[in-house]
């Protein structure tokens, strides 16, 4: 027989128990690393849609300022606005 080599014949319940020990250490590492890799996966599932979602309202923000942009009237009419708003509070009957 070989040196190092365990037969089953040869193996103790001290053998067999120590064994079981190290089988059942190896399995809840096993499991712990499972775990800690789903939980990255989710985390970095999370993180790509909420990226995804900001690039979108950055899409549409900037859609929007490129409108806004394309009226060249826009911030007269706004002055506009506000001057005729203020005039017609003061001559609002109060």
């Amino acid at each position: 027989m070989l040196p190092g080599l365990v037969t089953a014949t040869s193996l103790t319940d001290t053998d067999v128990i120590s064994i079981s020990k190290k089988l059942t250490t190896l399995e809840m590492k096993e499991l712990n690393e499972r775990q800690r890799a789903e939980h990255a996966t989710r985390m970095y599932e999370q993180q790509k849609y909420t990226l995804r979602t900001l690039e979108d309202r950055n899409f549409e923000l900037e859609q929007k300022f490129a409108e806004a942009r394309c009226t060249p009237y826009s911030f007269f009419i706004l002055k506009c606005k506000i001057s005729l708003n203020s005039q017609l509070y003061i001559l609002s009957p109060k």
